[in-house]
């Protein structure tokens, strides 16, 4: 029986939720079909050695272009699945100008756009594709206006199950510890997250923020002299990247994941902490708002007249930290809250197996 051949576009192996979920899922993809990943780029930020994975060329993703169109060429993919704006391009060469025979998936990560390029690349793949895959139903729900009345539609949830994952105790009076884990820019708003912290910093409570992660220099910057000015340079620690494959020995260190962003879209990492049974704290962006639970799994900062509640997030943190019984029965719903959803192989496998059954 002939293997379907997948060949997934991004631009490049870097630190988000794409990427991670692209390792995490590569080597058991190939079990049920020919899954190979090109990215347009040699500046990967990820190091991995992988025979299912192509590299660019080329730093500059103009100067890998014609490189992995051959590839493309050469391989013959049945599905193109592209993900993130930079890699709408070369699909749409590979199918509607060289008139390739090949079934087109449009993956969509977020509900927002973060610029114009990624709202015109989205929208032009998205009115392209024969098919759309979303990281949640959120960003499905949001994308539904731009689809062709003809397209099928699939969720493919950023959930991957770890074996290693327990539920979380707090000890009164011990150091409270805090972490993010993931690519660090503006729109992650770090900033907001520091400021809590120097609102809890007024508080009776030894607590540590530790930070995930690599990214934007200049913002990287702007937080380090943030960090100065609101005297909280001894509870918060740069940490670097982690291997994906230590993630679950690193996020089970702590008890709570912070995550203050503008937008998202399921918030993989998110997902990996709850997995592994810390407590959420974030803002209710994309997916999040339907899967944090206010009362039951987590902690979500809201705000009044565009400004961030600290006080009212702080005195609900103090209220698990001084209760253990109560953060237990967070943290043991935060384990449980994936449990009975599907991964992210499982719903890609079947929605491969969908389209190859037409």
């Amino acid at each position: 029986m002939k293997r379907t051949k997948v060949a997934h576009i991004i631009s490049s192996l870097s630190l988000g939720g794409v990427e991670k979920g692209i390792q995490l899922s590569v080597e058991k993809l190939n079990q049920a079909f020919d899954y190979k990943v090109y990215t347009l780029s040699s500046n990967n930020r990820i190091s991995i050695n992988n025979k299912y994975i192509y590299f660019g060329k080329f730093r500059y993703i103009l100067f890998s272009f014609f490189f992995t169109l051959q590839q493309l060429i050469k391989n013959k993919p049945d599905v193109i699945i592209v993900s993130l704006w930079r890699s709408v391009a070369i699909a749409l060469l590979y199918k509607k100008i060289l008139k390739k025979k090949v079934f087109l998936i449009a993956f969509i990560h977020s509900e927002t756009y973060f610029h114009f390029l990624d709202s015109l690349f989205s929208r032009l793949i998205i009115k392209n594709a024969d098919a759309i895959a979303c990281d949640s139903v959120n960003t499905l729900l949001s994308q539904q206006r731009n689809l062709k009345k003809t397209s099928k539609a699939y969720v493919i949830p950023y959930i991957f199950i770890h074996e290693r994952g327990f539920v979380k105790s707090i000890n009164k009076g011990h150091c409270i510890k805090f972490l993010f884990a993931g690519r660090i820019t503006p729109i992650k708003n770090i900033e907001s997250i520091l400021a809590f912290f120097a609102e809890l910093n007024k508080c009776n409570i030894d607590f540590q923020f530790d930070i995930y992660g690599t990214g934007d220099e200049a913002y990287i910057t702007l937080l380090k002299n943030k960090i100065d000015h609101l005297n909280i340079v001894k509870r918060v620690t740069f940490k670097g990247q982690f291997d994906i494959d230590t993630a679950v020995d690193i996020f089970n260190m702590y008890h709570f994941y912070i995550q203050f962003s503008k937008n998202e879209g399921m918030a993989m990492s998110v997902v990996d902490s709850m997995l592994c049974g810390l407590v959420p704290i974030v803002t209710p962006v994309g997916e999040i708002k339907n899967y944090v639970i206010e009362n039951n799994n987590g902690l979500i900062l809201s705000h009044k007249d565009g400004i961030p509640e600290y006080e009212k997030l702080i005195d609900k943190l103090q209220s698990l930290v001084n209760n253990p019984d109560l953060y237990h029965y967070y943290s043991e719903n935060s384990l449980l809250s994936f449990k009975a959803k599907m991964s992210y192989t499982t719903a890609f496998e079947k929605m491969i197996f969908d389209i190859s059954s037409d």
